[in-house]
C-alpha cells in the first residue's frame, strides 16, 4: 500500500477541462456553391488543396488542422481534395498540391477575390503571417 504522504499529485486549484475540449476542424469543401456560402459569410477563406495520396499534402495536415483551430471565429479553414471538387481545383487552375488560397468574399459575379495563394511545403509562420494579415485587412475595411 502506499502511503498518503507519498502521493503528492493534486489537480491545481484553477484547472480547467481545456485538454478535452474540441478542436475547430478544416471544413471540408464538396462544392463550388460551398465555397462561395463560406465567402458570403465576411471571413476570409483559407482553401488547402490536396491530394491524398501525395506526400506534401499529408505532411502540411498538422498546420492545417492547427489553423482551423487557432483561427476559429475569424477565418474559415477549408479543405479540398482536387479529386473530389473538380469545379474548385479548375476555377483556381490548381497545378500541383498542396496549394493554398486565401478568398474573400465580394459582389462581383465570382463571388470572391483571391487575396493571396502559394504551392509546396510552407512553414506554419508564414501561413500564419497571410492568415494574420487577411484578418486584420477583414476587420478593419
Amino acid at each position: 500500500m502506499i502511503h498518503p504522504d507519498l502521493v503528492r499529485w493534486r489537480y491545481p486549484a484553477d484547472h480547467n477541462m481545456a485538454l478535452f475540449s474540441r478542436r475547430t476542424k478544416p471544413v471540408k469543401l464538396k462544392s463550388m456553391d460551398q465555397l462561395l456560402e463560406l465567402t458570403g459569410s465576411g471571413l476570409p477563406v483559407f482553401v488547402d488543396f490536396w491530394q491524398h495520396n501525395n506526400p506534401e499534402s499529408r505532411q502540411m495536415d498538422g498546420i492545417i488542422a492547427e489553423l482551423a483551430d487557432e483561427f476559429a471565429g475569424d477565418a474559415i479553414i477549408a479543405k479540398a481534395d482536387i479529386t473530389r471538387v473538380p469545379d474548385i481545383f479548375e476555377k483556381f487552375r490548381i497545378k500541383a498540391t498542396p496549394t493554398f488560397v486565401i478568398v474573400v468574399g465580394n459582389d462581383s459575379s465570382s463571388g470572391f477575390d483571391l487575396k493571396w495563394r502559394a504551392g509546396g511545403l510552407i512553414k506554419k509562420d508564414q501561413l500564419l503571417h497571410q492568415l494574420e494579415s487577411a484578418v486584420s485587412k477583414g476587420s478593419s475595411g
